[in-house]
């Protein structure tokens, strides 16, 4: 057992644990962050080095294909499974998602972006994220080892409790990730975790789960919490309060409870764009679901967490501590 671990020996006995880095994931991730911008700017230099990079027309296959895969994460569970059970080199991945790119996703109504994808995916890693991962080896391969050794000396669970404040024990069986809608599991039930350095995440930790199998990416700028570090919550409270068209959605809550339809028709902006800002609101809380009538789902002001926010701002700000300017 780890040392200082403090999870179950069902736990250890039942969980494979993968350290590592796989680019292809690592490439998803930049797609996904790219079609949900609302949550995840400010990007870090990496990211913006791709995306600088990148044509309008490999930027709408990225907007394109990700409205048919729930905004990339289809592909993203698709990787899991491949990366916990298959063991391919990522050039022999790109190979095999160009001669059958139907392995990211099989959906007939979009199978004209399938077919084009493996070719994307050929020439965007070839073009771009080959370099950019190249230059980074040393801190790509540091960073692993960094993962490593604070797995084996803490567990799996501690190490990745210690990275964010997006995720946390209930008790000493469940943890809990603030997502919405909300998400819990029994840390005994989790079958398989892929731990991973991500040279372009935006976040300090990110995650997604296919049933029993999860996946985490940690940043290579990722720290343990300092005074003068903002927490992900904390930054992630500030983005949403940090566009117009969020607070201007904000103040139409105010007045009552709105579906995304009607807050698009009142702004006069798109409906999907408006569902990518809720879905930001929704992580952090300020949203709540009011009712549902049919296709159309009617959202209330949560004003408590609103305001829990500007206390955590403040907080962050008078809590000097060990900080030295």
């Amino acid at each position: 057992m780890h040392k200082h671990a403090t999870y179950s020996i069902k736990e250890v006995e039942r969980m494979n644990v993968k350290v590592g880095y796989y680019p292809i994931l690592d490439m998803v991730l930049v797609f996904r962050q790219i079609y949900s911008v609302e949550r995840f700017k400010p990007y870090i230099n990496s990211l913006d080095n791709i995306i600088n990079k990148m044509s309008q027309e490999e930027k709408e296959f990225v907007f394109n294909f990700g409205e048919g895969t729930r905004g990339w994460l289809h592909v993203l569970e698709k990787l899991i499974d491949i990366t916990l059970h298959h063991t391919a080199s990522t050039e022999e991945l790109i190979v095999n998602i160009v001669k059958e790119p139907n392995i990211l996703l099989r959906n007939e109504r979009y199978d004209e972006q399938i077919k084009r994808a493996g070719e994307n995916f050929k020439t965007l890693y070839q073009n771009y994220f080959n370099s950019e991962i190249s230059k980074n080896n040393k801190v790509i391969f540091d960073k692993v080892m960094e993962i490593s050794n604070s797995i084996d000396e803490h567990g799996v669970i501690d190490y990745l409790l210690s990275t964010s404040d997006r995720m946390k024990k209930e008790d000493e069986s469940t943890l809990k990730f603030f997502i919405k809608p909300d998400h819990k599991v029994d840390i005994n039930e989790i079958t398989n975790i892929i731990v991973m350095p991500s040279i372009f995440a935006s976040r300090n930790l990110t995650f997604w789960y296919n049933g029993t199998d999860y996946l985490f990416f940690i940043s290579i700028n990722s720290f343990e919490y300092q005074p003068i570090e903002p927490s992900d919550m904390l930054l992630l409270q500030t983005l949403a309060l940090s566009d117009r068209t969020r607070l201007k959605m904000l103040k139409i809550l105010s007045a009552g409870n709105y579906s995304t339809g009607d807050i698009a028709e009142k702004l006069n902006i798109n409906s999907s764009t408006i569902s990518r800002h809720f879905k930001l609101f929704k992580d952090v809380g300020f949203v709540d679901i009011f009712s549902q009538e049919g296709n159309s789902i009617y959202y209330s002001l949560n004003v408590k967490e609103i305001e829990k926010s500007f206390e955590n701002v403040l907080n962050y700000l008078n809590d000097r501590g060990q900080v030295k300017w």
